[in-house]
């Protein structure tokens, strides 16, 4: 805070047991926070939390379908739109191969103001991203307006 004052929220409280993704909303007063972890009580699904920047409460929760771990977040600082990018799982070898094909894919939702729960879209082995080789986002970066 301004006057030094130092809140530590511990995140885990609200099921967010590794924050990634951390990104403020000026216009609606919120610090997004996603989901670094898979859980396996939700095995389709990740979690965003909104956190009011006036006292940290939780001001908003958003389900993303089809992601399961968020890797980044960006805020459109004018339309309130979330971008979220991350990978979901598909069965996971006991051993990784690094010449293997990947047992992740990588994923991309918007959250619009209001939305509780979105569809993620992936990014590879699509009509439109073809035979793509963005492997792990790690991280989005809003640049314009």
């Amino acid at each position: 805070r301004p006057d030094g004052q130092i809140r530590r929220l511990v995140l885990d409280q609200y099921g967010i047991d590794a924050p990634a993704g951390l990104c403020v909303s000026n216009t609606e007063g919120l610090i997004y926070v996603g989901s670094g972890y898979s859980d396996p009580a939700w095995p389709d699904t990740t979690e965003v939390l909104g956190l009011c920047t006036a006292d940290l409460s939780v001001g908003r929760r958003v389900r993303i379908r089809g992601m399961q771990v968020v890797t980044g977040m960006a805020v459109h600082p004018r339309r309130e739109l979330v971008w979220v990018i991350g990978v979901g799982f598909g069965d996971r070898p006991l051993m990784p191969s690094a010449w293997g094909p990947a047992f992740y894919r990588p994923y991309l939702a918007v959250i619009e103001p209001g939305q509780a729960e979105v569809d993620a879209v992936p990014l590879t082995g699509t009509e439109t991203t073809g035979e793509s080789d963005l492997a792990l986002p790690t991280s989005i970066v809003w640049t314009g307006f």
